[in-house]
């Protein structure tokens, strides 16, 4: 088992490779405040490695802030969904 785990640069690198084909794409970068299981510096990482990006941040959610916040992430959604340089 332990030989599975991953060190948090292990993971970082490998999402990073992973949103490269994304780099100029409109992305929506929504997390909840209180989230204690993505680390704030990962979040920032990946805004840097997508320029096109819109980040939100619920205030009053956590780790799932579809469940901690259903309307303003349902709004935060549309919002985006709306914005005109997203095609």
């Amino acid at each position: 088992m332990l030989g599975s785990l991953r060190t948090d640069r292990e993971w970082l690198t490998d999402v990073a490779q992973r949103l490269t084909p994304l780099a100029q794409r409109p992305t929506l970068l929504l997390c909840g405040r209180h989230d204690n299981g993505t680390a704030a510096g990962f979040v920032d990482r990946w805004a840097q490695l997508l320029p096109n990006h819109r980040r939100e941040i619920l205030e009053d959610a956590g780790h799932f802030p579809a469940e901690d916040e259903p309307e303003d992430y349902a709004e935060a959604i549309d919002r985006f969904m709306a914005r005109p340089d997203r095609e």
